[in-house]
């Protein structure tokens, strides 16, 4: 589990240096593997406009950009086939250093001087992706470093959660233990419930394996899929997840915030209108996302459209037939609580494992089907403009007891305060004994400063 130290902030005023900070972490059960500060090997490097491109008078393949970041103008040689004039872009200027200790030298390119590179996201550390130069907001201050724009500045610990803590597979759970261990406020305020229903805009929901799925929230939004904004970009790839459109997106910032996973079907290729939960049949077969063909059987369990289709894998991954894409103008949203040994069954005998799976393999908290649900409503009209429709579905024929699925690992349901966790858990965390795991060592940890920064996001 990545959090980064920024996101932690929205919900505990955290002030202690970085070591401290871990120290407390691992004290608590949460054992830090290790700390990333993604931008300590990027010096030097600002943003700036792409005034113009021009062919390179001795070259095809690569072009010259004239840029001004802030401070005056200079003349760069790059091949990226992404660069156009008004680009805003991070400009590597000559004795800037990137990861993996290259540093930046005035360089003769086929006869023309570079005084500079324009960064592709590879070259900032900031993953795999080497296709193009990577544009920042058109708003960011020219010159400017492009560490304070990008969130690079910030610090991320690399935790390793052991299977008694799924509250802690989400930042607000990390939080709420930090903040108790410093004696801090902690607040992690939840969306107001919407209203149940037994159907919404001519949607349904039928669960015909409830012992597998005792909860399952349905809402519906109609939507325009694009880029998420800026700032949910960054904190879901410093969390280690790639940002893909802001449906999706939405979707996991839900899981890593509040450990709550979700999944959004596209409402028009959902035969019937509706969700159908039930296990497969010995041999049936469906094509999950990634692309590969799954042979199923009856352990397994199906979220299907009303014509019982399989649509997903339930709380491991969704199905290729079903998922939001450009097209897409209407969603369903599925926020349910699986029995965790269900889903670790399918997830080892499949031999796929997703994030939502490592999170329902731990059992994640029934009572928070709803909030969850909500939450990605009310954020997916915050950036995504959608129209939600009022209501939910909300398929909870019997509660979970106490002792039940959702428990902590004594057995005992735990009481729970506004943020869905319980008050067991803050007590345990301010004696730094979180989880019953106690003290444990860290290994390759890298200490520094932790910068206090700006919250994206107020949940």
């Amino acid at each position: 589990m990545r959090a980064p130290l920024s996101w932690i902030r929205d919900f505990t005023p955290l002030t202690g240096t970085t070591g401290e900070i871990a120290d407390a972490l691992n004290q608590l059960g949460l054992e830090v593997e290790e700390i990333d500060e993604p931008g300590r090997d990027v010096r030097g490097v600002v943003v700036c406009r792409i005034l113009d491109v021009v062919a390179h008078p001795d070259a095809d393949k690569i072009r010259l950009a004239d840029v001004d970041f802030g401070d005056g103008t200079t003349r760069v040689v790059c091949g990226a086939a992404n660069i156009h004039a008004g680009m805003v872009a991070p400009l590597a200027r000559i004795g800037a250093t990137l990861p993996g200790g290259f540093e930046i030298e005035r360089r003769k390119i086929r006869g023309v001087v570079s005084e500079g590179m324009l960064c592709s996201p590879r070259e900032l550390g900031l993953g795999d992706d080497h296709a193009g130069i990577l544009a920042l907001p058109d708003d960011a201050p020219l010159g400017t470093d492009v560490r304070e724009v990008l969130g690079l500045d910030d610090v991320v610990f690399d935790l390793a959660i052991t299977p008694d803590r799924p509250d802690a597979m989400g930042i607000v759970g990390i939080a709420r233990d930090l903040a108790a261990h410093f004696g801090l406020p902690f607040d992690a305020p939840t969306p107001e419930e919407s209203a149940a229903a037994e159907s919404i805009d001519g949607a349904t929901v039928v669960v015909e394996a409830p012992d597998r799925c005792p909860r399952l929230v349905a809402r519906i939004a109609r939507v325009r899929l694009a880029a998420s904004p800026d700032w949910m970009q960054r904190r879901l790839t410093l969390a280690g997840m790639r940002p893909i459109s802001n449906v999706v997106d939405v979707t996991n910032y839900v899981m890593l915030e509040r450990s709550r996973p979700l999944h959004a079907f596209d409402l028009d290729r959902m035969a019937g209108r509706g969700i159908v939960v039930r296990t497969a049949r010995d041999g049936e077969r469906m094509v999950t996302l990634d692309g590969v063909e799954r042979s199923l059987t009856s352990e397994d369990l199906l979220i299907c459209d009303a014509e019982r289709t399989p649509r997903a894998i339930a709380g491991i991954m969704g199905g290729a037939s079903a998922e939001v894409s450009g097209e897409t103008r209407e969603i369903i949203l599925e926020s349910a609580h699986f029995a965790p040994h269900g889903i670790a069954r399918t997830s080892k005998r499949l031999g796929l494992r997703s994030e939502a799976s490592a999170r329902f393999e731990r059992g994640v908290d029934p009572d928070g089907a709803g909030s969850g649900a909500d939450l990605a409503m009310r954020l997916l009209a915050e950036v995504a403009g959608a129209d939600v429709v009022a209501g939910r579905i909300d398929a909870y024929p019997e509660p979970v007891a106490e002792g039940g699925q959702g428990a902590d690992p004594a057995g005992q349901r735990r009481p729970r305060d506004r943020s869905g966790f319980g008050a067991s858990e803050l007590a345990a965390a301010a004696t730094g004994h979180g989880g019953g795991a106690g003290s444990r060592r860290r290994r390759g940890v890298r200490v520094g400063v932790g910068p206090d920064l700006p919250a994206r996001h107020r949940a």
